[in-house]
């Protein structure tokens, strides 16, 4: 993101194994502390969004998870309020995310998001990276074997 640069997300439908999914988005910084977040946009909807303007131009992360399942950091805290709200809401713990805390729903589900404001860079959900990881050894050991038997 560009700093004085406007960025907005927005989760414009969810959907899931039994209906809708109540989503929630979270902003971190290049160095995974908590900016803000948001849980409900107008306290009906299960929908979220959030506005933030960076100070600093740089890279940012953003996550999206169902009601309740929230970022923790490594003293197990929650990184931002354990509850609902409206609006944008800043981070409560300056300590950078290490864990989800997963006993909220099990209803996961797809999701639309709509960002403005940021250059987007897609990265793998963790078991694509698993299975990168796995690929990525069997090939070194795979190059070691043919390095022992020349």
């Amino acid at each position: 993101m560009t700093a004085g640069t406007t960025f907005t997300a927005n989760v414009t439908s969810v959907g899931g194994q039994f209906g809708l999914v109540d989503s929630q988005v979270f902003l971190f910084d290049s160095t995974g502390k908590g900016l803000v977040f948001n849980d409900d946009t107008d306290g009906i909807n299960a929908l979220s969004s959030l506005t933030y303007t960076p100070t600093v131009t740089g890279t940012y992360y953003l996550g999206i998870s169902a009601y309740d399942i929230d970022p923790k950091n490594a003293s197990g805290e929650y990184i931002f309020p354990d509850s609902p709200f409206t609006g944008t809401v800043a981070a409560t713990s300056t300590s950078p995310l290490t864990s989800w805390d997963t006993a909220g729903t099990t209803d996961y589900g797809s999701y639309t998001i709509s960002l403005t404001g940021a250059q987007v860079i897609a990265i793998p959900e963790p078991n694509s990276m698993i299975g990168l990881g796995i690929l990525s050894s069997l090939g070194l050991i795979t190059i070691r074997r043919k390095n022992k038997n020349n």
